[in-house]
């Protein structure tokens, strides 16, 4: 009887120590900085078929909240946007889902408590990620032949990053994103593409 009731007691507490390891983090944050978005399409001028390509530059920013899926592993719902300073316009916007990987270590996990003392290790931890979804956008230059171009598709990307815990619950994030949709075509009229080198913070929690 006393081996069944320590057998019990030793599933249980295996169950309750598995549940609290596998308890998944909610992230969230944004970035901004460097880089651009962009349209390439074929547009038709006095009857000709015209090769058309606008670029919003020299900025991008975006969001995203991300689950961790175990402790090397996440999945994102991204939004990125590029953005032109004179006059400003940020037509082109990427949204998507991201996984990310992260190697050698593990993603940051340390969060903020009033009850517990916390042991935060400070390290940079490197990861890699594919991206897909739907790209869309309209970008207008009214003193051009072609006025407005505009364009959407599925597109496909990676990101190269970095991850460096500030403080308990903080996190800082700098990252290389890229990403394309399918070239125009008869089923694709216009190519978008993105690309970024970004910083920013999210929250754990």
């Amino acid at each position: 009887m006393l081996n069944h009731l320590s057998r019990r007691k030793l599933i249980l507490i295996n169950t309750l120590a598995f549940s609290l390891t596998a308890q998944a983090d909610w992230l969230v944050g944004g970035y901004f900085g460097f880089g651009g978005t962009g349209i390439s399409t074929i547009e038709k001028f006095n009857g000709v078929d015209l090769p058309v390509e606008r670029s919003e530059s020299p900025g991008v920013y975006g969001l995203f909240i991300e689950r961790s899926l175990s402790d090397n592993s996440s999945i994102a719902l991204d939004h990125t946007s590029g953005f032109t300073l004179s006059p400003f316009s940020s037509g082109v916007e990427f949204n998507g889902f991201t996984y990310k990987y992260f190697y050698p270590g593990e993603m940051p996990s340390v969060k903020y408590s009033k009850e517990n003392s916390t042991l935060m290790v400070q390290r940079f931890e490197t990861f890699v990620g594919g991206s897909f979804g739907i790209a869309r956008g309209n970008i207008t230059r009214e003193k051009d032949a072609v006025p407005s171009t505009s364009g959407s598709g599925v597109y496909f990307g990676g990101r190269l990053g970095v991850d460096y815990q500030i403080a308990p619950g903080i996190v800082n994030r700098s990252e290389m994103i890229f990403g394309a949709s399918m070239a125009p075509s008869g089923f694709a009229k216009a190519k978008l593409s993105e690309f970024g080198l970004v910083t920013g913070l999210y929250y754990i929690w």
